[in-house]
């Protein structure tokens, strides 16, 4: 009996071995997160300043407002894919992104996402527009004002990054207005690209989802989840090989955004 138990633990052992191996060296997966977090250019947009700005901004206020604010810490998040056709911006769910990574502290956050196409001379183009918003932030940002502040940038500017950060800057702006009582000045899009034509700040590579790995033992995936292998190994054993198990998430955001198509 005890070699027996002895053999079944050993098998066990190199089976969650191979399963955490297996999700090590599996390909990245781009609905995840790159370690920047607040800046997540899949499709190879924005240029380091406005990374540089994006995340310095985000990461500033977050802090500042879990520190000053029982609302919570506010995360605003941005997310670009480079697609082929409009068909492909339906395989990223913006709530399940959303969810996933968990945005916001007490579901006060905001992902701006991003779809852009490819132009002959390889220069790029927005294709579509999507916001999730988490479900105590809704009551900041209605869609009424979601589609006002839209509608009054897009066609502000010829320069598309910086008609991208302005709306960053006034999507998160009403919200730090009216959840934490935070003014701002209105984005001054000139000084901006100024800042874009003169930066000789951090250079920033391209941005890459953290591996399948790493992202396993951050505090976003289910205790389920980084444990999968062991509780099985474990359940196996104890039930003679009967097992049933089901995981579930819980949802932090309802699905309400603006979505645009161009």
């Amino acid at each position: 009996m005890k070699g027996i138990i002895k053999v079944i633990s050993i098998l066990g052992f190199v089976a969650i071995i191979i399963w955490y191996l297996f999700i090590f060296l599996s390909p990245r997966d781009y609905k995840k997160p790159s370690k920047e977090f607040y800046v997540n250019d899949y499709a190879g947009f924005f240029s380091s300043a406005s990374k540089d700005y994006l995340i310095n901004d985000a990461s500033y206020w977050f802090n500042y407002t879990e520190e000053n604010s029982d609302l919570g810490g506010f995360q605003a998040v941005v997310l670009t894919y480079l697609i082929e056709n409009d068909e492909d911006m339906a395989l990223y769910d913006k709530t399940e992104i959303y969810r996933d990574w968990g945005i916001g502290e007490n579901d006060m956050g905001l992902l701006i996402l991003c779809f852009f196409k490819e132009n002959d001379d390889l220069s790029l183009s927005l294709a579509g527009f999507e916001m999730e918003i988490g479900y105590r932030a809704e009551m900041y940002l209605t869609p009424i004002t979601q589609r006002t502040i839209y509608d009054n940038v897009m066609d502000s500017h010829y320069n598309m990054e910086v008609v991208l950060v302005n709306l960053y800057y006034d999507y998160t702006g009403e919200i730090l207005d009216k959840a934490y009582n935070i003014s701002s000045s209105p984005f001054d899009q000139d000084e901006y690209e100024d800042m874009l034509i003169n930066y000789d700040g951090k250079a920033y590579g391209e941005s890459v989802p953290i591996d399948n790995l790493t992202y396993l033992f951050t505090k976003n995936s289910t205790f389920f989840d980084k444990f999968k292998p062991v509780i099985i190994v474990l359940v196996f054993f104890f039930t003679g090989g009967i097992i049933t198990i089901f995981a579930g998430k819980g949802g932090r955001s309802g699905g309400i955004g603006l979505k645009r198509r161009h």
